[in-house]
């Protein structure tokens, strides 16, 4: 027969608010375990940005030093407010608060013509196929041209404000016009028709 201090020990159960803790001890070492990953990871993206950055910089600085001036084009009586080049690199077109658009030939520096509007242009643009430019004036108005001709092909008018700048789809066929008006304003290119106005701004669109 065993005595007493010879028998077996009973393991003492665990009681469940034991339990609760040694899970809630085993969460709060997996939170402190993800902190510290999330702080070496927020470190690690800083010193990614901050040698972006410098990237940039030097770039930047690169590019600065190999940009000249190649010719300066005159003609214009007041600030040239926008300009576009055709996909052909050929021709340059001017916009300016003269009223005017003028066209030039880029290989030889030269005017090719000018195009005259009845209020400062704020914006132009040129057709993907290089045939067509675009003036968006500052009496709510958009003058499209042919830009071999130098002939108007619409006056398109319908904002009630005036336009801030006007953009052409890769496609040739859709005009976009942005206004003071708080809304966009879409175009077929060819017949001038407008076709659409995007409404929902609460402040002016200048882009």
């Amino acid at each position: 027969v065993l005595s007493s201090s010879e028998l077996p020990h009973p393991t003492p159960a665990t009681s469940p608010l034991q339990t609760l803790e040694a899970r809630l001890d085993h969460l709060q070492s997996q939170l402190t375990d993800a902190k510290e990953e999330r702080q070496q990871l927020q470190y690690q993206i800083s010193e990614q940005l901050q040698q972006q950055e410098a990237v940039n910089r030097y770039v930047a600085v690169l590019r600065y030093q190999f940009i000249e001036c190649q010719s300066t084009l005159t003609g214009h009586s007041d600030w040239v407010s926008a300009v576009a080049i055709s996909p052909d690199g050929e021709t340059l077109a001017s916009a300016s608060f003269d009223h005017t658009i003028k066209l030039w030939n880029l290989s030889r520096k030269q005017e090719i013509r000018t195009l005259s509007h009845n209020a400062s242009v704020n914006s132009v643009a040129i057709s993907p196929d290089g045939l067509t430019v675009i003036g968006a004036t500052l009496d709510k108005k958009i003058k499209i041209w042919h830009i071999r001709t130098g002939k108007m092909l619409h006056d398109l008018t319908g904002h009630d404000a005036l336009i801030h700048t006007v953009a052409i789809s890769p496609t040739g066929e859709i005009l976009a016009s942005a206004s003071l008006d708080k809304t966009i304003r879409l175009w077929h290119l060819k017949t001038g028709a407008n076709i659409g106005i995007l409404t929902g701004h609460q402040e002016a669109v200048q882009s």
